[in-house]
């Protein structure tokens, strides 16, 4: 959903990408820069510190989409920068959701929402090894899972989610099952498109 809007974002991460660029930052350190990132999130969570969490998911989120653009602009683009950043994103995610349980989320639904974004990571990565290209083929990629995933960590940290009940589930957790409806819906399509895609002659 967020694909069109790339153009205008990547304003935002070209100047900070061309300043790493100067001082010799290595891209796949960069990559690595989004797993710490969530891990300091996740530390945070655990150790009581619960407003550290969302700044944290969001430095790992911008961190993976500056790599990006410091190997374009470097002309340091290989394959394994491409596997290893998508690697990390999967590694990332992870600890973003799992950063929420201390907060307040329920394991039950933390596991949900990590198994339903694999599976539309893996679709994505299994048509593109069958040479289909699925950027922007679902209802929500990466990017939207991150940016409800610090949406979340803020409901969580304010304590929103016991204090708002809707339909006998806190508000942050109903946003939280919404997510991993909308993931499934997505992987749903993604096969659907695979399937159209290799069918035609």
């Amino acid at each position: 959903m967020l694909t069109r809007f790339r153009a205008r974002f990547s304003r935002l991460v070209t100047g900070p990408a061309k300043a790493l660029l100067r001082i010799g930052a290595p891209p796949n350190a960069i990559t690595l820069a989004s797993i710490i990132f969530a891990s300091l999130a996740l530390a945070a969570a655990y150790s009581g510190f619960a407003w550290f969490v969302p700044m944290l998911l969001a430095l790992s989120g911008y961190s993976d989409a500056v790599d990006g653009a410091v190997a374009r602009l470097s002309g340091r683009v290989s394959r394994f920068g491409a596997f290893l950043d998508s690697f990390c994103d999967r590694v990332a995610e992870a600890l973003m959701v799992v950063s929420l349980v201390p907060l307040g989320m329920d394991p039950l639904i933390a596991y949900t929402l990590i198994t339903t974004s694999i599976l539309v990571s893996y679709a994505r990565a299994r048509a593109e090894a069958l040479g289909l290209h699925l950027e922007g083929v679902g209802l929500v990629e990466r990017a939207e899972r991150i940016i409800v995933l610090i949406v979340l960590s803020i409901l969580y940290a304010a304590g929103v989610n016991p204090s708002m009940q809707l339909a006998n589930l806190g508000l942050a957790d109903t946003l939280s099952l919404i997510l991993a409806l909308l993931n499934s819906a997505t992987a749903i399509q993604r096969v659907l498109y695979v399937r159209r895609a290799l069918q035609q002659p």
